[in-house]
């Protein structure tokens, strides 16, 4: 096994999207388990939908991860390790800065695994980590990336030489019409895929887009009696 220059006592930063099983993390971390007077600090960041973000409706994400946090310190304490926690800032990539700010960190272990519809984020922490850290970096994919294939949909494509932000359009009105909640078809993986958020806010201002949910809206709404 590769040697690496720890410092002793090693000082650990964990930032888990997904808590770690213990075999796995026995198994990536270069003995850590095995190291004793390890300090471990675990910060678990929320990953919100957009629409959660958009809105401030960020309690949903926290609550989802305080229980990533449990669960992640009930599997450092398993394998013998001592090591407080938090939940991060609601931006992953803030999460880590100001973890690096109040803890001194040696070392920086990555956890990652969540559902498809919050990849990005995760890589982009990531990516973060790695252009702005300048310790050694540990990162432990938990569950194996299975590439999410879109789902072939046969809808109302949009008009002829239409723009990029046409088509995106004409997909979420057809998704919404078919039973889809908007929150449900922004986090979809082929529409994140395809904008940015703020091309995805961009969207929600287009008039065709306003028309078609207000219908929505008004046909499921029933009149007083």
């Amino acid at each position: 096994m590769t040697a690496y220059p720890f410092p002793v006592p090693r000082r650990v930063l964990l930032v888990a999207t997904e808590a770690p099983t213990e075999l796995v993390f026995r198994d990536r971390t270069h003995g850590l388990a095995d190291t004793r007077g390890a300090e471990l600090f675990v910060v678990c960041p929320p990953l919100g939908r957009f629409l959660e973000r958009w809105t401030s409706d960020v309690w949903p994400a926290r609550t989802a991860a305080a229980e990533t946090l449990e669960r992640t310190l009930a599997v450092t304490g398993a394998l013998g390790l001592e090591a407080r926690g938090c939940v991060g800032a609601d931006e992953p990539r803030q999460a880590l800065d100001d973890a690096l700010r109040t803890f001194a960190a040696g070392e920086l272990i990555l956890v990652t695994g969540s559902q498809a519809r919050q990849r990005r984020l995760e890589q982009q922490l990531v990516r973060f980590a790695h252009q702005r850290v300048a310790v050694p970096i540990i990162h432990i994919e938990q569950c194996p990336r299975v590439e999410v294939e879109e789902r072939h949909r046969s809808f109302v494509p949009a008009r002829p030489h239409a723009s990029d932000e046409d088509r995106l359009v004409a997909r979420v009105v057809w998704e919404h019409a078919h039973g889809r909640s908007l929150a449900e078809i922004l986090d979809d993986p082929g529409i994140r895929a395809r904008c940015t958020d703020r091309e995805c806010l961009s969207l929600l201002e287009r008039p065709e887009l306003i028309r078609a949910l207000a219908a929505h809206f008004t046909a499921e709404t029933p009149l007083p009696a």
